[in-house]
């Protein structure tokens, strides 16, 4: 069946995308394709089927003027409908942004058909009855349809004229920031928003934004943050605080930072106050607060008691405090959650180097490489770990090797590379 079908329904849909799941051997298709579809619809996944099958039939046959003989079940409401009547319209921007983004070859191709389905629905359907460019917001929608799919020869003009009008605010501007990066054009984006901001005395707050940003992406830090902070409307300025707490923690502005995390916390989604949370934390410990950033971790582990930043953060803040035995419970919990990062089994082979367990240590250092070859921490450990408490010169020369060429300015290391070579003969 061809997925760009008009009547492709959902149940069509799913079925479709769980056989070729299947055929490229991705586990759970059933639920992968309800995911994928999910995201087609900008829908929670877990809701989809229960949103579908309690689609009222005059909602739906109301949205599209009437006349469809539209049921109920998801085996056999059209896709279309589902979209205009839940009135879906990012739907195909959303999609489209996470196909892109998607690493995995075997999940793209999927994607990418439910972009087209997506974006096909668009334009036959609320392109064609629902966008007028002479109404407000019609132009910035299009262009932004029109990025989703790639066609900048069209959308880039559109997408600048619907800015030039004043239409979409920072919406547009990041619209067009984006692609000006995604097409390697970054100056010209940059000359176009400072043109913009040429014309006003003081420029509106989606322009500082825009400029601060563009900043951010050339590495000018300073200037991003100066940008951002003359930002009027705090609700708009709270979309860079977590930015800003990084940028001010790292020139050691630690009040700032503090400030900034706190306006984190209570803007943005969930995930957004959730690193603004782990920033606040770890700045309460730069200033030497730590109960209050146990604290501030304990609260994000009420949320998730499995979150594996806050596990990892109160172990490094309980090896601080000379607490192994807590330390190294934290780390094997932070072990336990998984995910396959090698940050918790670098710091538990840490806690048991410390209490002379060599071969544990070693045994954690490993793992941790096996999440990740070039982590460089746990090269240098398991290095040290040869070096210094095992003996085994050899070993550890190619460690330190390693190691060094992520790291080639750590002095440290390179002495004990030398002093390595000279215990094994200097023979490497």
């Amino acid at each position: 069946m061809d997925p760009s079908s008009p009547g492709m329904s959902i149940g069509d849909l799913l079925y479709q995308g769980e056989k070729y799941l299947v055929s490229r051997g991705i586990e759970e298709p059933s639920l992968n394709s309800k995911i994928l579809l999910s995201h087609a619809l900008g829908l929670e996944g877990d809701d989809l089927l229960s949103k579908l099958n309690g689609a009222a039939k005059a909602e739906s046959e109301e949205a599209f003027g009437g006349g469809q003989d539209v049921t109920a079940s998801g085996a056999t409401l059209d896709l279309k409908q589902a979209l205009f009547t839940w009135g879906k319209i990012p739907a195909a921007i959303r999609v489209a942004r996470s196909g892109r983004m998607l690493a995995e070859d075997e999940l793209r191709l999927y994607r990418q058909t439910a972009v087209r389905l997506v974006t096909g629905a668009f334009f036959d359907v609320l392109l064609a009855r629902e966008i007028d460019p002479e109404v407000r917001g019609g132009l910035l929608l299009h262009a932004k349809l029109l990025y989703a799919i790639g066609d900048e020869k069209e959308g880039v003009p559109l997408l600048s004229e619907a800015i030039s009008k004043g239409e979409g605010g920072a919406e547009a501007l990041y619209t067009y920031i984006n692609w000006m990066e995604r097409l390697g054009r970054r100056q010209e984006g940059t000359d176009f928003i400072e043109k913009l901001a040429a014309e006003f005395p003081d420029p509106p707050d989606d322009l500082l934004g825009a400029m601060g940003w563009l900043a951010f992406l050339s590495g000018d830090y300073p200037k991003a943050a100066s940008k951002w902070e003359k930002i009027a409307d705090q609700a708009e300025a709270g979309r860079y605080s977590l930015y800003l707490a990084r940028i001010h923690k790292n020139t050691g502005e630690l009040q700032k930072a503090e400030n900034w995390s706190k306006v984190g916390m209570g803007s943005g989604s969930e995930g957004d106050r959730r690193l603004a949370a782990l920033e606040l934390a770890d700045i309460y410990t730069a200033r030497g607060r730590v109960s209050a950033a146990v604290g501030v971790l304990e609260d994000i582990l009420k949320q998730n008691p499995e979150d594996f930043e806050a596990l990892n953060a109160i172990g490094l803040i309980e090896m601080g405090k000379e607490n192994p035995k807590k330390a190294g419970d934290y780390f094997r919990k932070a072990t336990e959650t998984g995910e396959a990062r090698p940050e918790g089994w670098n710091n538990l082979g840490l806690v048991l180097r410390a209490s002379g367990d060599h071969k544990g240590a070693e045994e954690k250092y490993k793992k941790a490489l096996a999440a990740d070859p070039n982590f460089a921490p746990a090269l240098k450990n398991l290095a040290i770990l040869y070096d210094k408490y095992m003996g085994r010169f050899s070993e550890a020369i190619a460690l330190y090797e390693n190691y060094l060429k992520i790291r080639p300015t750590d002095e440290e290391a390179q002495k004990w590379l030398k002093a390595s070579q000279r215990q094994a003969g200097g023979g490497q």
